[in-house]
């Protein structure tokens, strides 16, 4: 299923280079930088919601499900792609634990913001009959 806009001829070429480049730049990597340590359950709270939601997108796009790696700690992203082995995600722990407490509201402090409020009052916008 391609978008009605794609080329498939620059898709294919792109298909076809992508690996080799990421190959390229990956043999360009220090020794140091090219060990990926797999991201597990030991480094985040949030790694099987992670996980599920990498499974499931593989399943949707009937592909196989990227391998997880840590990312280096100073990552500015959450994920990147990793250059080797080719598909690998780049998971960074300090960035998705941030994001996770960013979205995160405790239900007592729901509780609390709302006492002594009343709802807003929505305005219908049918006429009522007169």
């Amino acid at each position: 299923m391609f978008h009605a806009d794609l080329d498939p001829a620059l898709t294919s070429l792109f298909a076809l280079m992508t690996p080799a480049v990421a190959r390229m730049r990956f043999g360009q990597l220090r020794p140091e930088q090219r060990v990926g340590r797999p991201f597990t359950p030991t480094h985040s709270r949030m790694h099987d919601t992670i996980r599920n939601a990498f499974n499931n997108a593989a399943e949707i796009l009937a592909v196989a499900a990227p391998d997880l790696l840590l990312a280096d700690p100073k990552a500015l992203a959450p994920f990147a792609p990793a250059l080797a082995p080719f598909g690998s995600i780049l998971v960074c722990v300090p960035q998705i634990e941030t994001a996770d407490r960013a979205t995160h509201v405790p239900s007592s402090a729901s509780a609390s913001r709302n006492s002594g409020r009343s709802s807003p009052r929505v305005r219908s916008s049918t006429p009522s009959p007169t």
